[in-house]
């Protein structure tokens, strides 16, 4: 088992939805998450994400993670599905839901259902720590969600001898 935390910066991208609304600035936000490492190969992982500026995204995502482990590093692809909640603010401050909106069809926009995909590196400081690096993608029928993201993982028991 492992558990990872990291920070990073994402946009938001409606702009095929009909508005042309995006988010023009870099969203902060952070992500926690718990993996089960199956072999050195193969993991499953879930992952909790929330971004928050001028559009805030909340998304719960599980993952289907495979790695190529070497000495010290490991790179990974992970593909799986969740969902996502996103909203925005108007020009009052107060809060737009994306179902207040509507996309080119006229059908509202909710919070969705998504598939996602991560692409990384983990960099061993020894058998239990390391630091992460990664670009995470998020795609619903609406919008795509995405974010740049530097971590920590910290396996239990040292995980599998790299």
């Amino acid at each position: 088992m492992y558990y990872g935390l990291a920070l990073g910066t994402g946009e938001i991208d409606l702009s095929y939805t009909g508005p042309s609304i995006s988010s023009t600035s870099r969203m902060p936000g952070f992500n926690l998450a718990l993996g089960y490492e199956v072999s050195p190969y193969l993991s499953l992982e879930g992952r909790l994400v929330r971004q928050d500026h001028d559009f805030t995204t909340n998304m719960a995502n599980a993952y289907l993670r495979l790695g190529y482990p070497t000495a010290r590093t490991t790179t990974y692809l992970m593909v799986g599905a969740g969902a996502i909640e996103a909203y925005g603010q108007n020009a009052a401050g107060n809060r737009v839901d994306l179902h207040d909106m509507v996309d080119a069809s006229g059908e509202e926009l909710y919070s969705e259902a998504s598939t996602a995909a991560v692409l990384g590196i983990e960099l061993f400081g020894n058998d239990t720590t390391a630091l992460t690096m990664e670009y995470m993608a998020n795609f619903s029928e609406d919008y795509r969600v995405d974010m740049y993201a530097l971590g920590y993982r910290y396996y239990f028991g040292g995980g599998y001898k790299r």
